[in-house]
C-alpha cells in the first residue's frame, strides 16, 4: 500500500466539514474555487482503487488529506499496460524534413 499525506497549518476543519468538503461545489464561503477539486480528486484516487481522506483536530488547527493506494503487484489485471490511448499501437521513429 501507498500512502501520501499533506499536511498544513490553515484554517483547519470542523468535524462535520471533514466529510462535507468531498462533496460538489462545497467550499469555504470566501472561496473563489468552483467547490469541484476535492470531488474530483477523489473520483480519480477511488477509480485507481484508493481512497482520499480529510482530517483536521478542528478550526485553526490545519489540515491533513492522505491518499491511500493499492500497491502495485507483478501479474496483477493490467501488469504491463499504459492503458494510454495510443497503446499498442506503431511508433514512427522517421523524422519528416
Amino acid at each position: 500500500m501507498a500512502v501520501i499525506e499533506v499536511k498544513d497549518s490553515g484554517r483547519g476543519l470542523s468535524r462535520g466539514d471533514a466529510e462535507r468538503i468531498f462533496d460538489r461545489f462545497q467550499k469555504a464561503p470566501d472561496s473563489t474555487g468552483s467547490g469541484l477539486g476535492l470531488t474530483i480528486a477523489r473520483a480519480i484516487i477511488e477509480a485507481h482503487h484508493g481512497r482520499l481522506t480529510a482530517h483536521s483536530a478542528g478550526p485553526g488547527q490545519g489540515a491533513c488529506f492522505t491518499i491511500t493506494l493499492p500497491a502495485y503487484s507483478p501479474g496483477s489485471p493490467g501488469e504491463g499496460r499504459s492503458g494510454g490511448p495510443h497503446e499498442g499501437a506503431p511508433v514512427n521513429t522517421k523524422s519528416s524534413q
